[in-house]
């Protein structure tokens, strides 16, 4: 199955930071929705210095607003 544009933008965008592939594989695997991945492309554009652990802290925070 190809990838969705937000889908590679999401890739390349994680590609950039100090994340381990697997950290990178888990943000992509746990961001299930576009509305999700948009929410952290616009996370990445706008903190472009941020951590790891920022990143990471983020996912979650993206992940508890569905619930």
């Amino acid at each position: 199955m190809a990838l969705t544009r937000t889908e590679e933008l999401l890739i390349d965008g994680l590609r950039l930071f100090n994340l381990t592939e697997e950290e990178q594989e888990g943000i992509f695997l746990f961001l299930e929705t576009e509305e999700q991945q948009n929410k952290m492309i616009d996370f990445l554009l706008e903190n472009q210095s941020a951590t790891g652990q920022a990143i990471l802290k983020k996912t979650k925070e993206i992940i508890a607003e569905k619930k």
